[in-house]
């Protein structure tokens, strides 16, 4: 009889069911957020990579050479192999 009132008692005991619920949810909860968080960052460092990366394309086509003789300086070296008796064809 004391075993089924025992049983009974424990059974119907809600006390502490509070502490076991949120030790479960809270963990997933708190891994959704920091994960959604986590991913933002990504997704934002990716954009930012992105457009670093169109950027970059873009001035490289727009704008002039970094060397502005660059045609001439290699004229001139070529030249200069020419009257050392080097042919133009073996450097181009």
């Amino acid at each position: 009889m004391m075993r089924h009132k025992l049983h009974n008692k424990l059974l119907h005991d809600i006390s502490g069911s509070v502490l076991v619920e949120t030790t479960i949810v809270l963990p997933i909860f708190l891994l959704l957020v920091f994960g959604t968080i986590d991913a933002t960052y990504m997704l934002y460092d990716w954009a930012v990579a992105n457009k670093a990366a169109y950027v970059g394309a873009r001035l490289a086509v727009v704008s002039n050479p970094v060397a502005q003789n660059i045609t001439s300086s290699t004229s001139t070296t070529l030249a200069d192999l020419e009257r050392q008796g080097i042919p133009k064809s073996v450097f181009l």
